[in-house]
């Protein structure tokens, strides 16, 4: 599926640690070369000009990933019903994957681990992910049923990659049911780090 909404996510930021404040691309890790370098390759081939010339200064650090989130979420919302019109699609931010039809029963547990400090200590939060956007399907049953799970990291560092990683073994895991297409949204432009989702090695 094409992002059309990539071109708001990106510009330019100011690395003060860089000799004369350089600015980089805000989708870059200005300490890895690679990263630096497919970045750029990056905003080329979109036309992401600099700031000098009338480009985008990008959004601050922490503020990149709920806006990639929110452009998901906008975006699949607007898409899905056009692609699949008369399917029940649910499409939101947040919220608890025990909402949904396959995940139920954690709520249940979730209620039995409140009253209960050795079970909450043993389980330590691995039956649970807080989802950055889900998908649903509204299928005329008491609860929809999860049809995507979607992981929106803005760049990938290796904390990141193995967060991800491990939401997906998690919901798999717990499922009562099918299982929901597992899904990573990001902006991370070095192959290497990409592929580690994949491989696992993140």
């Amino acid at each position: 599926m094409a992002a059309p909404f990539i071109g708001s996510l990106l510009g330019w930021r100011a690395e003060p640690w860089e000799k004369h404040n350089k600015l980089v691309p805000n989708i870059a890790d200005a300490s890895h070369t690679a990263s630096m370098d497919h970045a750029l390759g990056v905003f080329d081939q979109l036309n992401v000009s600099r700031p000098d010339s009338g480009g985008p200064i990008g959004p601050e650090k922490q503020a990149s990933g709920m806006a990639l989130e929110a452009a998901v979420e906008q975006d699949l919302t607007t898409a899905l019903p056009q692609l699949e019109p008369g399917v029940g699609w649910i499409v939101n931010r947040g919220g608890r994957i025990h909402s949904f039809r396959q995940y139920s029963h954690l709520a249940e547990l979730e209620r039995e681990l409140a009253q209960n400090p050795t079970l909450r200590s043993i389980f330590s939060g691995d039956y649970a992910t807080h989802p950055d956007v889900t998908v649903g399907i509204d299928d005329d049953l008491p609860q929809p049923r999860l049809h995507a799970n979607v992981s929106c990291k803005f760049t990938l560092r290796s904390d990141r990659a193995q967060n991800s990683r491990q939401e997906a073994l998690v919901m798999i895991r717990n499922r009562r049911g099918r299982s929901p297409h597992i899904v990573v949204v990001t902006v991370e432009p070095e192959l290497a780090r990409l592929a580690s989702i994949a491989r696992g090695m993140g």
